[in-house]
């Protein structure tokens, strides 16, 4: 599990540390979120996972307009674990207060839990979601002030989840589903700002099995 989590958060740090030494220029931010995540079959919700963690995500601008957006989120509760890196790449289009970042991407997630399955009196057995999901998307940013910023995200996704209870279900399945952003940005001063975040995605199979989460982030923003 911890060379997962290396193999998700290296991308996102060099890239980082690129933007610090003067390579790329942007913003990077990171703080504490809270997740919910719902497991669905035929589309009703038969578990529900509620976690803490901590979310970071960046925009760095590599050559005038273009951008890469590398991002991680990771929560955890008693054996529930969910892990995701992100990768983007997109072209900033300013319009007055606006800005337009069309984008396309690849999520990549794990999600480790414990289910029971009463049919058969087993419990305990380890549930994992391995999952890819590339996707498109628009971020429209709007300046309200020097001091604040509201952005609006919306991607589509097209998932591909191998599921794994314990040695006894192995399934792979095809899903898709949107993701919703809103985020409020407060600065401090040129380098440094606050920001709040809420987002929202589902992806479901034809028949209405797959995944919903729900999170909230509340984090401390550095521009470069």
């Amino acid at each position: 599990m911890q060379q997962m989590i290396l193999r998700f958060l290296t991308p996102f740090f060099c890239l980082t540390l690129a933007s610090i030494f003067g390579f790329m220029h942007g913003k990077v931010d990171v703080g504490p979120a809270i997740i919910d995540v719902d497991v669905l079959e035929s589309g009703k919700t038969i578990e529900t996972l509620h976690m803490k963690g901590v979310k970071g995500d960046a925009s760095l601008l590599v050559y005038e307009g273009y951008c890469i957006k590398p991002g991680f989120l990771w929560g955890k509760k008693g054996h529930s674990e969910l892990t995701t890196g992100t990768i983007a790449a997109g072209y900033y289009l300013p319009f007055r207060n606006f800005r337009f970042l069309p984008h396309v991407g690849i999520t990549w997630s794990y999600l480790q839990t414990r289910v029971d399955i009463e049919q058969l009196m087993l419990h305990n057995l380890k549930e994992r979601f391995r999952s890819s999901s590339p996707f498109i998307g628009m971020e429209i940013c709007y300046l309200l002030s020097d001091k604040w910023t509201i952005t609006a995200l919306y991607q589509y996704a097209w998932s591909r989840t191998d599921t794994k209870i314990g040695s006894i279900v192995s399934d792979k399945s095809h899903s898709c589903g949107p993701n919703y952003g809103l985020g409020v940005e407060y600065s401090l001063n040129k380098n440094w700002s606050i920001v709040f975040g809420v987002g929202y995605n589902i992806t479901l199979s034809k028949e209405k099995h797959g995944l919903r989460g729900k999170g909230a982030k509340l984090s401390v923003a550095y521009y470069f």
